[in-house]
């Protein structure tokens, strides 16, 4: 069946799988769920923390940063999320020409008397833009998860850095420090990915309060998306593992 979740902001597509294994004692319930991580490249896409501003201050040290493209891959058990773009430098100066228009105003003349005269209003042109490099850039963050003996799971992310980028230490800074604030956005989703609230909510609601057993998490490829795999297990008397599927049987496949 498959469900949507809810990762904070995010709205997730999750299947989950039943398989069952008997017990003189009853059953053991296994339960697979398949978490959909696609979203996740849009919310990396659309940070709009990125430098933009090509005309900071008047000088030859502007710096703007374009996304171009945002790749996620599993590799060894990791997500791996890279982003790539291109950072160019601006010059920015002062416009020796200002703009100017006349206006109409009333004033005195004298005498008591009052007529339009023509009054000239004067604003600084606009500043003189050219941009005089540019160069490609890149980063890339993996994800894995540390599952303890307890059962619960921990998400590392490792950054990578941004490479052999030859700018500024000011720009590289910023760059860098926009790529750590996309990082520990994904990691929070991926906090609540893992979060045994996240399996209870595909549940019934009357087994919401099963007590389960992680056996693993991983990250694994579906076609181009990438997935979350959460498998957990429970053991169940033989009526209460009867029980169990016919709630999951009188579930809509699809919600």
């Amino acid at each position: 069946m498959t469900r949507t979740i809810n990762a904070g902001t995010e709205a997730l597509r999750a299947s989950l799988q039943v398989s069952e294994g008997k017990r003189e004692d009853g059953s053991t319930i296994e339960l697979l769920v398949m978490i959909d991580l696609s979203p996740i490249r849009q919310r990396v896409v659309s940070d709009r923390t990125l430098l933009q501003d090509n005309c900071r201050s008047y000088s030859v040290s502007n710096y703007v940063a374009e996304g171009e493209s945002v790749e996620l891959t599993v590799e060894d058990g990791k997500l791996k999320i890279e982003r790539r773009g291109r950072l160019s430098v601006w010059q920015c100066i002062e416009n020796p020409v200002p703009n100017s228009k006349v206006e109409w105003e009333i004033k005195s003349v004298g005498l008591g008397i009052k007529t339009k005269v023509p009054v000239v209003k004067t604003w600084p042109g606009s500043p003189i833009k050219n941009k005089l490099a540019e160069q490609s850039y890149a980063s890339s963050t993996s994800f894995a998860f540390d599952q303890s003996s307890s059962g619960t799971i921990a998400v590392q992310a490792a950054y990578d850095g941004m490479g052999s980028l030859l700018a500024p230490s000011d720009a590289k800074k910023d760059l860098e420090e926009t790529t750590r604030r996309a990082t520990e956005n994904v990691k929070g989703l991926l906090e609540k990915i893992v979060s045994p609230e996240t399996l209870l909510a595909v549940l019934p609601a009357e087994y919401r309060g099963i007590k389960l057993s992680l056996k693993s998490a991983a990250f694994s490829a579906q076609g181009s998306d990438p997935t979350v795999r959460l498998a957990y297990e429970t053991r169940l008397s033989a009526a209460e593992a009867d029980a169990f599927k016919k709630s999951l049987l009188a579930l809509p496949l699809y919600k």
